[in-house]
């Protein structure tokens, strides 16, 4: 029997030429490579070629948001955002989430410390980074340990945990390092400065890790985990332009080397910058978005705003508005309504190219069968 006539079209176009079409199709919708597979069996044939999920990889660069890790006040939910992925653990009673990043989520229980790879299933538990301690506040983050890695498929035990310790009392903030692979937390680095730590995800800068504090504290702990060296960074004056001092999240500019930071103000999200390889730079006002949009259910006097989470790598802030879940591209200045949960206060996203595997796997035996 004769190809129809769309499959004998197709056909004639180069490999290369469909391959550059279908590599160009966002990585935050996979449900547009399975429709691909459909098209024509010269499609199919390229989508579940091997090397195509390493040059898609390489050439989108970003992981997309395979999910939602939604902390409420005793409990973590993975709510996944595609239907492709879904992890066999998705509730996780009396846990928090600290942070998620390079395949990993970093998890807080009774029990301890624990990294959990949601692809593998596998976790890993890690001991306590109080030991010759003392703190009255901390938090922790979860990296890749290799400074190689490009980072677009990281899973399994290759990991570096980073703590962050503050001591108001004795006026001191420290920090460590535990590897799987030594098992055993680093020397405590410090600074002769006391703060109170937010309990928030760190953002990756370069070779630093930026945690927030208290708003009280006004200030940035800035960990450079390769020197093993703690230092302090100030936030931009809001009451030059705020008349009150601000919460605020932090996330990597889009020029490398510059720490961004996202303060929310009733119906405006404003935006500035700093480069941090520079210890003298200033902070730059970049700009405020308006962020109210009555086709979304937002209007002046909602319940909130204020920020929950937001998305490194994706130039995204999270923030909760009348009892929904908002997410705020500050690219394009796009606000989407994400989830409808009045009682969750953070929103930490995972991000994993996994679900192109898991295209590849459902579209081989058609391959077969055509």
């Amino acid at each position: 029997m004769a190809a129809p006539p769309h499959d004998r079209a197709l056909s004639e176009f180069p490999d290369d030429l469909m391959r550059e079409i279908l590599v160009r199709l966002p990585p935050d919708e996979p449900n547009r490579l399975l429709l691909a597979g459909g098209v024509c069996k010269p499609w199919l044939r390229i989508l579940c070629d091997p090397t195509f999920r390493r040059y898609y990889m390489e050439f989108h660069r970003t992981p997309p948001v395979a999910g939602l890790l939604v902390g409420h006040w005793e409990s973590t939910t993975f709510v996944p955002m595609t239907t492709l992925f879904a992890p066999r653990i998705i509730d996780f009673d009396d846990t928090d989430t600290l942070d998620a990043r390079h395949g990993r989520v970093l998890l807080f229980s009774p029990r301890g410390l624990a990294v959990w790879d949601p692809v593998l299933g596998a976790s890993w538990d890690i001991p306590s980074p109080f030991a010759g301690a003392h703190f009255d506040s901390w938090t922790a983050t979860v990296l890749c340990a290799d400074p190689n890695c490009a980072h677009l498929d990281c899973h399994g035990a290759n990991f570096i945990v980073v703590a962050v310790l503050g001591d108001t009392t004795a006026g001191v903030t420290s920090g460590r390092c535990y590897s799987p692979g030594t098992g055993l937390w680093t020397d405590l680095a410090s600074v002769d400065t006391g703060v109170l730590l937010n309990m928030k995800p760190a953002v990756l800068v370069e070779r630093s890790l930026f945690f927030t504090t208290r708003s009280s504290m006004g200030r940035i702990v800035r960990y450079d985990f390769r020197a093993a060296s703690v230092s302090l960074v100030h936030p931009p004056n809001f009451q030059l332009v705020l008349p009150t001092p601000s919460e605020f999240v932090l996330l990597p500019a889009a020029t490398g080397g510059h720490l961004l930071l996202a303060s929310m103000q009733q119906s405006t999200l404003d935006l500035w910058e700093k480069h941090v390889l520079q210890n003298e730079s200033p902070w730059v006002r970049k700009n405020s978005i308006g962020i109210m949009s009555p086709e979304d259910g937002l209007y002046p006097g909602n319940a909130g705003p204020y920020i929950v989470g937001f998305g490194e790598g994706h130039s995204v802030v999270y923030f909760m508005a009348n009892s929904r879940l908002f997410s705020i591209n500050l690219s394009s200045c796009r606000v989407t309504r994400v989830l409808g949960d009045p009682d969750l206060y953070s929103a930490i996203p995972y991000t994993s190219f996994h679900v192109t595997e898991m295209v590849q796997g459902i579209l081989a035996p058609y391959l077969i069968d055509r």
